[in-house]
């Protein structure tokens, strides 16, 4: 009888061997460990390789990112030269339209001759 319980409980710890789950967490934690540097996860380090550029889709980014701000910048450099020249001459806006305003005019008056 106690040999059939010996190789029942053998059985069973091979069957359980089967069944237990890889990501269960057999070491127990000691209140000392929690102070000490952890190894990172594959996704966190991941993750901050990417925050440091170190990853190709990090370094497309960044080269895509430094593209958009050039192109940011030189629209913004052309929008202040368009509005430096409407606030330095505003005499010349102001004659470009009257001229305009003047040559349809003239155009009016000719109509109707």
């Amino acid at each position: 009888a106690a040999e059939k319980q010996k190789t029942k409980a053998l059985d069973q710890k091979e069957e359980d061997q089967d069944l237990i789950n890889p990501n269960h967490v057999q070491k127990k934690v000691n209140i000392s460990d929690l102070g000490a540097p952890r190894e990172l996860s594959r996704r966190e380090s991941s993750s901050q390789m990417h925050v440091a550029g170190k990853t190709d889709q990090a370094k497309a980014d960044l080269g895509r990112l430094t593209k958009i701000k050039a192109e940011r910048e030189t629209v913004q450099a052309m929008k202040r030269k368009v509005c430096h020249f409407l606030v330095v001459k505003p005499t010349l806006t102001l004659s470009v339209a009257k001229a305009a305003e003047l040559a349809a005019k003239q155009k009016a008056a000719a109509g109707l001759r």
